[in-house]
């Protein structure tokens, strides 16, 4: 029989299976979890019923004690690495600059030049001394394949006792060409100091809510926000352009079939697609619901 004849006869018979009433398991991934404790509440979640788990080695798990247990042992081998910075907040000042519709013009298009390509939302103030400064949120992911990565220095800033922070010297060097370019400005003349970092949508609707405390900001399509619904809409539209990423050590699946399905039969195609499949599912908990 060829090759194609074979795969029709599959197709075939599987419609033929289909059309007699068979139903094939369905498995559906519903969520994943990070952390023991995310993945203690899962486990003590599908236990809900009082149903006994029954362990990727045949151990039966009678009561929200004994998952907690399991999964504190599990943790040993979860992931530590930690979630990805998504979106910063900045600080921007531009030596002897006035506060002069002329100034934020200037600002404006070094803001523009600085953050090109990455999804930004700034609010350009006046100090006591009538010079201008910028705050920003930004996404760290820009076109391409640029995406800002911040660094830590050695010594601890002695006045507020935190660790300044910085751009990484490609990062720098990539802003500070550009707005060399579009300014004249050139790098001496520009401080730019990564503040605090946020993960994923909830951290850029938080670094944005922080950033209209004192006055609306203005984003990088010319929209203002300047309010919980509009950093909550902002951070919706950034949200395909942030490439967040987020270590996940569980995961909690259903493998259901229709009514009147020999339980004993799903139980053996359960254990055996769990201790079968790839290494990361070399460890499970799992209960029958009828």
């Amino acid at each position: 029989m060829s090759a194609d004849r074979a795969r029709q006869g599959g197709a075939l018979g599987r419609a033929r299976q289909l059309a007699a009433g068979y139903q094939p398991a369905v498995i559906k991934v519903v969520s994943y979890a990070r952390g023991i404790a995310r993945a203690t509440a899962t486990g003590q979640y599908v236990q809900r019923e009082d149903v006994p788990l029954e362990t990727h080695d045949g151990r039966m798990l009678t009561d929200r004690e004994a998952v907690a247990e399991e999964i504190k042992a599990w943790s040993a081998d979860f992931s530590k690495r930690a979630e990805s910075q998504d979106v910063g907040a900045f600080r921007l000042k531009l030596t002897s600059v006035p506060d002069t519709p002329e100034g934020r013009a200037t600002y404006e298009r070094v803001i523009a030049a600085a953050f090109s390509g990455h999804r930004h939302a700034a609010r350009i103030d006046a100090d006591g001394a009538g010079e201008l400064e910028a705050r920003v949120v930004a996404a760290m992911a820009g076109s391409g394949k640029e995406r800002f990565r911040i660094r830590e220095a050695q010594a601890a800033n002695q006045e507020h006792g935190a660790k300044p922070r910085r751009l990484d010297s490609a990062s720098s060097a990539a802003v500070f060409a550009r707005v060399e370019a579009a300014s004249g400005i050139g790098a001496e003349a520009v401080v730019l100091r990564p503040e605090a970092t946020g993960h994923g949508r909830d951290g850029v609707t938080y670094r944005l809510n922080k950033l209209i405390e004192k006055g609306a900001a203005i984003d990088d399509h010319g929209k203002s926000v300047s309010n919980v619904a509009d950093a909550r809409l902002a951070a919706r539209e950034w949200g395909p352009s942030l490439r967040s990423q987020s270590a996940r050590d569980t995961m909690h699946l259903i493998i259901s079939a229709k009514s009147g399905t020999d339980v004993a039969a799903l139980t053996n195609a359960a254990r055996g697609f769990l201790r079968a499949g790839p290494a990361n599912l070399n460890r499970s908990i799992s209960g029958i619901f009828a």
